[in-house]
């Protein structure tokens, strides 16, 4: 998977929810392209699989629309607060010994992975690694 996301500020983050298991389904990073554009990272859950879901979507500012329901809890409220405003550094996608494609993990403000994507349940499950840039902001 190849996705045009590295050295983009995250300058929003749309959590999509699923008020029957207060789950969140959906992470949208909004990244910062240029002056007239942003990159919408979607990082989703195929609920027939538990896979994720990840495209990058390049859009105009006039394009921009946001039409999710977005319920933070804590952990979503810490998380943002964690990384709103850092540049991506690099990304990898790994699938595990069955094949399936279930973690994404973020370098957020370094180039080592700090940020780790999951899914379990048709939900996203969100690791901080201990120790990264990231772990004293929470």
């Amino acid at each position: 998977m190849k996705l045009d996301i590295e050295e983009k500020k995250i300058v929003d983050i749309i959590f999509t929810t699923d008020t029957d298991v207060a789950a969140c389904i959906e992470m949208t990073l909004v990244l910062e392209d240029d002056f007239s554009k942003v990159t919408y990272l979607r990082i989703g859950v195929d609920g027939d699989t538990d896979e994720l879901i990840v495209r990058a979507e390049l859009k105009s500012f006039g394009q921009v629309q946001d039409n999710a329901t977005s319920h933070e809890n804590d952990a979503m409220a810490n998380l943002r607060k964690a990384i709103l405003g850092k540049v991506v550094g690099t990304y990898w996608a790994a699938n595990n010994h069955k094949g399936y494609f279930d973690m994404l993990a973020l370098g957020i403000g370094e180039l080592t992975p700090n940020l780790i994507v999951s899914c379990a349940a048709s939900r996203l499950v969100f690791g901080i690694v201990e120790g990264s840039c990231l772990f004293c902001k929470i």
